[in-house]
């Protein structure tokens, strides 16, 4: 649910990596996430995606549809 805070990650437990290329909404990195809660161990591979500052309150609403089916 859009409530659910246990799909996101602080910023302070990302690292960007390199750049993948580039989304709908704006670019996509390479990276990892450290020092997750649970037993989850060691650095896990991720895409970190991003929202181009200049993108419209659509354009949210359409990225935030986005993250919410990727938990599923």
């Amino acid at each position: 649910t859009p409530s659910d805070k246990s799909f996101e990650v602080p910023l302070n437990q990302l690292r960007v990596e390199r750049p993948l290329g580039q989304g709908a909404f704006g670019l996509v990195y390479f990276g990892s996430a450290v020092n997750l809660p649970g037993d989850i161990k060691g650095p896990i591979p991720v895409a970190i995606k991003t929202l181009r500052e200049t993108s419209s309150e659509a354009d949210l609403v359409a990225f935030v549809q986005e993250i919410e089916m990727m938990k599923f």
